[in-house]
């Protein structure tokens, strides 16, 4: 039985739209992520991830704190997010850790986000439920977000 939710394109959509007022999330995904958000249960065991492509990651730590949308573009063409864009996103991450539980579910909570190239826990979710999704980000651009839960 599965001990977490995968979220819907509904709830990722109302907390895309929280930074972004005309954000939508709809099924799709990418073909490779940039960063990775690790959840853990009480136990500390890794129990659901969230995956972001880069442009994701850009316009969602950008979004946050209303960086204009041409430091997202910079960022996408630099290959790299700043150090602001990276706090924001862990803040993003953080969020999403709402769409894992629900009131028969257990406690997670976030601790980290790292670049996916460093992320070596993906054996350990197993046959995970996965949910890909496409999401616009208005004047901060398109993305793709993949959540995992056991």
């Amino acid at each position: 039985m599965a001990k977490f939710k995968v979220p819907t394109e509904e709830a990722v959509t109302g907390i895309l739209q929280m930074f972004v007022p005309d954000a939508e999330a709809k099924s799709g995904g990418a073909d490779s992520y940039a960063f990775v958000g690790e959840f853990v249960d009480d136990e500390g065991e890794l129990v659901s991830v969230c995956y972001s492509d880069f442009a994701a990651s850009a316009g969602l730590g950008s979004a946050l704190s209303m960086i204009p949308p041409a430091a997202a573009e910079e960022m996408l063409s630099s290959g790299e997010l700043t150090p602001i864009a990276q706090d924001n996103l862990y803040e993003v991450m953080n969020i999403f850790s709402t769409v894992f539980m629900d009131d028969s579910t257990p406690h997670l909570k976030l601790v980290r986000v790292s670049p996916f190239a460093d992320f070596a826990g993906a054996d350990a979710l197993g046959d995970a439920r996965t949910v890909e999704l496409s999401v616009q980000l208005g004047g901060y651009g398109d993305g793709a977000l993949s959540f995992k839960a056991i």
